[in-house]
């Protein structure tokens, strides 16, 4: 996999407004298997409106369908990131445990993240 991820930009279909982005990012958790990282961020004032579950599923069918054999699609999200979680279940992500003063902010706050994931036979599973 390349160093680089691959980058989704979320632009609003009536005017083109850029929304958000999505990347999917090699995984440093798993080793030796076909997987990905997804990292994203949608505008304050554009969430909770489908974008990101649309753009999610989107990039979902795309990286298990046009890169070689991918096994897992994983995703992290901060403790207490309620929506983000809800929204990573609706899609079919697995949550797999925490992973404790994970992430040191911008203002030096050091976070949790929650580790979900997404196998390939889940994906197409569902996809019926």
């Amino acid at each position: 996999m390349a160093n680089t991820p691959d980058l989704w930009y979320i632009e609003r279909k009536e005017d083109g407004a850029l929304l958000g982005m999505i990347a999917a990012e090699e995984d440093g958790v798993r080793f030796d298997v076909r997987s990905r990282c997804l990292s994203y961020y949608l505008g304050e004032q554009y969430t909770r409106q489908g974008y990101m579950k649309e753009a999610l599923r989107a990039v979902l069918h795309e990286l298990f369908t046009e890169e070689d054999h991918l096994e897992v699609v994983a995703a992290r999200v901060f403790t207490g990131n309620i929506a983000s979680e809800k929204l990573l279940r609706s899609l079919g992500f697995v949550y797999e445990g925490c992973i404790r003063r994970c992430v040191r902010t911008s203002e030096s706050e050091i976070r949790d993240d929650m580790q979900f994931s997404l196998l390939r036979e889940e994906y197409f599973e569902a996809e019926k």
